[in-house]
């Protein structure tokens, strides 16, 4: 979750009145910040969220009682690649959902929102014509240009094999 907290007991015993942990959105509960950490790289975690800290106010019995809620700050990391499969979008936490714009000549062929897998989802397959893919989340954006199909992906950006074809087109003498 990026920075540690300090957990400080100010007053009362935590063996008697321990604390716990959770999200507010999720509901994901920890009692320690280390677990809740933990839980939450795995699941991931909203934007929105914020950690709520409470109280057990009786050891015998299940009753908490809030006495934080502290906003959380999700720094979002923004990936992408090319295989030979397609164009693949990751972001972490992972869970979120992604906008995805795939552009072929400058013009917009498809715009679409993804909610992205830990290992990757796939956003474009390869087609006829070069595809560039723009993700973004929030004010991160990520690009990937995707070669045509069944071309090595530096070939296309040199030129090569578009020459034969654009002389072919213009030379109609």
């Amino acid at each position: 979750m990026g920075e540690d907290l300090e957990v400080r007991y100010i007053g009362f015993d935590p063996a008697q009145y321990p604390l716990r942990f959770l999200l507010s959105e999720s509901g994901e509960v920890g009692q320690t910040l280390q677990e809740l950490t933990e839980r939450v790289n795995e699941v991931g975690v909203s934007p929105t969220d914020a950690l709520v800290v409470e109280v057990r106010i009786d050891g015998r019995r299940g009753e908490w009682r809030r006495i934080g809620l502290l906003p959380l700050k999700v720094d979002v990391l923004l990936e992408g690649w090319v295989a030979p499969e397609g164009a693949f979008i990751r972001i972490r936490p992972p869970g979120l959902r992604v906008g995805v714009r795939v552009f072929a000549g400058g013009r917009l062929v498809q715009e679409k929102e993804v909610e992205t897998e830990p290992q990757g989802t796939l956003v474009a397959l390869p087609g006829l014509v070069p595809l560039r893919i723009e993700a973004c989340y929030g004010d991160k954006v990520f690009y990937l240009n995707l070669p045509p199909r069944g071309w090595a992906g530096e070939w296309w950006r040199l030129g090569l094999g578009w020459g034969a074809f654009l002389r072919g087109c213009t030379s109609a003498e």
